[in-house]
């Protein structure tokens, strides 16, 4: 089977916008995939297990070194390997995958260009897939380039084995004009995955996320957000016209100003900065500050 793009790759990538300070914004792009995914195989009762989602750091080195040293956070990061459990990349995902203009996830808040974004920050996708076709479990896996096919080494095999169904995407060859702007320790890749996610963590709606290094210091993210930010987090629930929203006030590790952030679908949809707002409002400088470098980060509406 031959993949066909339905428009000019390189240019949708070209056209995409991701700024350079937003360097994780494809890891997020990735995991939000996965959630999605991980929510359909339950809609489906493909999964009755916890959704699991595991993140890998690829660093420069070489990686039998890579396993043994304490110090791994001062190696580059080239990489992520994202893995779920959920339904796959089946016939209809591969569809609207290959869709450039796919409106698949209008109704969870998808745009339709996160595999674009990934494209801009790293050279290529690597996706291996394993799905349900007719009862049968089925596997495929491609690269996606920025070419005007964009779709390079296609295999499909049908399977009558064990293993668990879901995805693994690869995010290979971190661009360096991205890459500057990342954090190279395994903590601060962490917080801000919890931060981008916090609505999902808020609600208690997020399958088990772990991140971990080559060396296997592991993290696991909801015990992350009970510990570094739950307890910081402040809620209020209110109608606007019959509407029930509710306002939560969070905190950044990285944020430079204060800013609302207007939410739906777990995600930020427009966000504001409020010190035109609210003149007075500045972000303190602490003689011994606490572990959070930025200010007060919300609110949020949902």
């Amino acid at each position: 089977m031959k993949l066909e793009a339905k428009s000019n790759i390189a240019n949708k990538v070209r056209n995409t916008i991701l700024p350079r300070t937003k360097p994780m914004m494809p890891l997020f792009e990735v995991i939000s995939n996965s959630i999605h995914a991980i929510d359909e195989a339950k809609e489906q009762g493909q999964l009755s297990n916890l959704g699991r989602i595991k993140i890998e750091i690829i660093r420069n080195g070489d990686k039998e070194t890579l396993s043994s040293i304490e110090d791994i956070d001062k190696y580059p990061i080239k990489g992520f390997i994202i893995t779920d459990n959920g339904i796959g990349l089946n016939d209809d995902n591969l569809n609207s995958f290959v869709e450039a203009d796919t409106d698949h996830k209008i109704k969870l808040g998808g745009k339709g260009v996160g595999r674009f974004i990934c494209l801009k920050a790293f050279k290529k996708l690597i996706i291996k897939s394993r799905f349900l076709r007719e009862n049968n479990k089925v596997s495929r896996e491609f690269e996606f380039l920025s070419t005007r096919e964009g779709f390079h080494e296609y295999k499909e095999s049908t399977n009558e084995d064990n293993k668990v169904l879901g995805t693994q995407i690869e995010l290979v060859g971190f661009k360096e004009e991205y890459k500057k702007y990342a954090s190279n320790f395994l903590i601060d890749v962490a917080r801000e995955i919890v931060f981008h996610f916090q609505l999902y963590f808020i609600s208690n709606n997020v399958p088990v996320i772990t991140i971990e290094n080559q060396n296997n210091t592991l993290i696991e993210l909801s015990k992350l957000f009970k510990t570094e930010f739950k307890s910081d987090i402040q809620h209020h629930d209110f109608k606007v016209a019959g509407n029930d929203l509710k306002l939560c006030l969070s905190k950044s590790y990285k944020a430079q100003s204060h800013k609302i952030h207007f939410c739906a679908h777990h995600r930020s949809v427009i966000e504001e900065g409020l010190s035109a707002k609210l003149v007075h409002l500045q972000v303190q400088k602490e003689e011994n500050p606490s572990p959070f470098l930025g200010p007060i980060r919300g609110p949020f509406f949902c």
